[in-house]
């Protein structure tokens, strides 16, 4: 069930997922076949489909924390897949993130014309997380136009990190372009630029 404002009430919904190229703009991928029970292991079920047309997965995977959990991205490490996500934020991560010194953050800039807060303060280090194997690398980000810090967690240490969070900035825009595509699941829509399969029972 999902949440409709308009009628103040869960209603039966379709899991989906969607995967698009971030240089072509092309919707590379979508799954409309799915249980709850399975939305955590879509992601490496998309790098197994991947892997069939592209034979290898060199580019870097992004996507929002709801998506999947931290076993599943310990097994994308195992695979040797680059990811980019956000980390779920508790009330005690973002106590923590607050209480740092002012010494401890740096403004990047964001390599983004379009965006409004293109230089936020960001700090970074190596956390554990239950469920993945070794110290991941963590960047938590200020001033970029959210009232709490934002937390990203990825499995790439080499990449500087105005990079990191350039790229992770650009997810917002895809997210807000395919939010768009899909209000044709409003009853009051008629059409949608994007073909997906659903089951109807």
């Amino acid at each position: 069930k999902n949440w409709v404002g308009t009628r103040g009430k869960g209603i039966k919904s379709a899991l989906t997922v969607f995967a698009q190229d971030c240089s072509s703009k092309l919707i590379v991928y979508t799954q409309a076949d799915l249980r709850r029970s399975e939305a955590d292991e879509q992601v490496n079920e998309f790098v197994d489909f991947w892997k069939k047309i592209a034979k290898s997965v060199s580019a870097t995977l992004v996507f929002d924390s709801r998506f999947t959990n931290y076993r599943q991205l310990a097994r994308l490490d195992k695979r040797d897949v680059r990811f980019i996500t956000l980390r779920r934020r508790g009330s005690s991560l973002i106590r923590r993130a607050e209480a740092l010194p002012a010494t401890a953050w740096t403004r990047v800039t964001i390599e983004h014309p379009k965006r409004k807060f293109r230089r936020p303060l960001v700090h970074e280090s190596h956390v554990r997380l239950p469920g993945y194997p070794r110290p991941i690398r963590q960047i938590i980000m200020r001033g970029n136009g959210h009232e709490k810090p934002t937390f990203l967690i990825t499995n790439d240490d080499e990449t500087p990190i105005e990079v990191i969070v350039s790229r992770y900035a650009r997810r917002w825009n895809i997210e807000n372009g395919i939010a768009e595509a899909v209000k044709f699941f409003n009853l009051n829509a008629l059409s949608s630029p994007i073909l997906i399969k659903v089951h109807f029972d």
